[in-house]
């Protein structure tokens, strides 16, 4: 700042204090001390009433005085106009204790105890005007907060909320206060809630944020993602403030999405047949028939010279090599095992195809009563395993692999696991999109198909694990 800009702010500091009447109120009081103080000095006969505490010629109780303006100042001005005017007091009342006082030490004392009394109290003014800003601005961010907040006591009775709850509950700040959150949410949401509620009591780190199903006011029901936490009253749990985003319109699109992804998927599988049956029917049919061909023709012409026979001969062992392949290739778009035998029989052959083509010593490990699913969930399941597989021999240098599934009362899990190079795993799997490996990308959404989850655990070197669970 350059010192015309400088001398321009003092000048506009100067002049809003002297237009401010407590300016004046204060120059008053230090005026009237100031007298009061030395007026013996100037020959003014002054009596107090505050004679019989001290002696008259100690002016303790005029020093005291001087406390008046010092934190009048501190709490109209604030902390740093008080302390200047401690400064200016000291200032005032040392030549008194210094030249004109008879016990110079005792009046010393006085002085430095009135300087720190104003001190210290323009201190505690500073430290109660933060807190009071503190708890305004949090007023006013917990009152104009995007989100919807409310606060409520153990018990779970609403102490306040902000504007936002009073949009998304279409009820006003009187009628919610008061209430209790269990009329406010869901029986399953009002469970989950006074679960998290008490783990937290308990001092245990829990995921958040969770989900809650809000019942408003004109009976419809929205979902929300909440997050919780404890309100400390001198160390000791007082109340819950509660954070909660409508996510209804995400749930809504997330749903649309997921049966988008469904429709989509079971297009893509009924192509998949569609095309490995025109293969199998129809391609493969013919190459047979050609097959056949050759090999009359070769009956029918017993006179052709060797390199004759031996170039015909040749052209059929290519196609027997082409339906061969064709075939393969029939069998991987749709393995007519899975749904002949099962999906346990699909696991066993694709496990044992993986062994076969990449040289990876493979096992499957079934636990539990083996049962059937509908074709569908036995296609998802498949697939899911046989993109894993596929990984594990185009990109884990492994040498075993190891494939199990658990057959529990009221889910069922697959585990692909091996002992590869492995890779660093991502916090999302989404996020995988984005590095061209949207082969599990595709599993996690079948698995979402099942309504399970898709997990991946992975370290460089430590090799690969694939875990699918289905509430199925």
């Amino acid at each position: 700042m350059t010192w015309t800009g400088w001398t321009t702010r003092l000048s506009k500091s100067v002049e809003a204090f002297i237009r401010n009447r407590h300016f004046w109120i204060i120059l008053a009081m230090v005026v009237l001390c100031t007298v009061l103080h030395y007026g013996e000095a100037l020959g003014l006969s002054i009596s107090l009433p505050f004679d019989w505490l001290s002696s008259q010629t100690r002016h303790a109780v005029d020093r005291v005085f001087f406390l008046a303006p010092v934190i009048y100042a501190g709490y109209v001005f604030g902390a740093t106009a008080g302390l200047a005017m401690t400064f200016t007091v000291l200032l005032l009342m040392l030549p008194r204790a210094l030249l004109i006082s008879s016990t110079p030490a005792d009046a010393l004392f006085e002085v430095v105890a009135v300087v720190l009394v104003g001190a210290i109290a323009n201190l505690w003014l500073r430290a109660r005007t933060r807190q009071m800003e503190v708890t305004t601005r949090y007023s006013e961010l917990f009152r104009s907060a995007p989100d919807a907040m409310w606060v409520h006591d153990l018990e779970g009775n609403i102490l306040s909320v902000n504007e936002a709850a009073e949009m998304l509950t279409g009820l006003n700040t009187e009628d919610l206060c008061g209430m209790n959150v269990k009329e406010l949410v869901s029986r399953e949401s009002f469970e989950v809630a006074k679960n998290v509620q008490q783990r937290l009591l308990r001092g245990e780190v829990i995921p958040q944020p969770y989900e809650q199903h809000l019942i408003r006011r004109d009976g419809t029901e929205a979902t929300l993602r909440v997050t919780s936490n404890l309100i400390y009253n001198n160390r000791r749990p007082q109340a819950f403030q509660n954070t909660a985003r409508d996510i209804t319109d995400e749930e809504i699109r997330q749903e649309n999405l997921r049966f988008y992804v469904g429709h989509i998927t079971n297009a893509y599988e009924e192509e998949r047949l569609r095309i490995a049956g025109e293969l199998h029917d129809s391609t493969a049919q013919n190459l047979i028939a050609v097959l056949q061909q050759l090999e009359n023709f070769l009956y029918d012409q017993p006179n052709l010279p060797m390199y004759k026979v031996r170039e015909i001969w040749s052209i059929r062992e290519d196609i027997k090599d082409i339906l061969h392949e064709l075939r393969c290739l029939s069998r991987d778009l749709r393995p007519s095992i899975l749904n002949d035998v099962g999906l346990v029989a699909a696991l066993r052959w694709t496990v044992r195809e993986l062994e076969t083509e990449y040289g990876i010593q493979s096992s499957l490990q079934v636990c539990g009563a083996e049962r059937r699913f509908s074709n569908e969930v036995e296609l998802n399941f498949f697939r899911i395993v046989q993109e894993a597989l596929r990984n594990i021999g185009k990109h884990s240098y492994a040498s075993k692999a190891e494939v199990v599934i658990e057959f529990e009362d009221r889910k069922t899990t697959v585990i692909i696991r091996d002992n590869g190079v492995g890779f660093e795993s991502p916090k999302e799997i989404s996020a995988l999109s984005r590095s061209g490996k949207l082969g599990l990308v595709g599993m996690q959404e079948r698995a979402r198909l099942l309504g399970g989850v898709l997990e991946i655990k992975s370290e460089p070197v430590k090799g690969t694990s694939v875990i699918v669970e289905a509430p199925i």
